[in-house]
């Protein structure tokens, strides 16, 4: 995704590069020249901030975090809404443990017992649609997203 990121951003310096060189051969108002460099400016700090709210899980998957959307090969992953919020609660917390109590507080607004059952439902639904081993049991406390650094970067 960086690489395309970048490929678009090098698609903007070379249709900038060609509409300068008409500048160049051919004298531009000002206007239209401030114009050009407005819109050259506002995509290359909109492709960046996109770049900032995404987690890299693998190298062909990510997490928006602006959006809270899960995507393999840029393609969105469908996820229900609590496997949404469990998700972005863990991406809150990357390689942190989080407590039952926290989980059930954040998906359900309450800290009943009862709920870890759900959980561990919700947990192995994502196991499936995550690569192997990434959400990691923490024996009598909860749950924690382990990632590389170099992923979480």
């Amino acid at each position: 995704m960086k690489n395309k990121i970048r490929q678009k951003d090098t698609k903007l310096v070379k249709i900038l590069e060609v509409q300068l060189k008409d500048y160049l051969s051919q004298p531009v108002p000002q206007e239209k020249l401030e114009d050009i460099v407005s819109i050259f400016m506002y995509h290359i700090r909109r492709n960046s901030r996109r770049a900032e709210n995404l987690v890299y899980v693998s190298k062909d998957m990510y997490w928006d975090k602006s959006n809270d959307m899960l995507f393999y090969e840029d393609k969105e992953i469908v996820l229900t809404k609590k496997e949404r919020d469990f998700l972005a609660l863990l991406f809150e917390n990357v390689n942190q443990g989080i407590g039952y109590s926290v989980i059930c507080l954040s998906l359900w607004e309450d800290i009943y017992a009862e709920k870890q059952d759900r959980i561990k439902t919700i947990v192995k639904q994502l196991r499936k649609k995550l690569p192997k081993d990434i959400i990691k049991n923490i024996h009598g406390y909860g749950y924690r997203l382990e990632l590389e650094k170099e992923d979480c970067d």
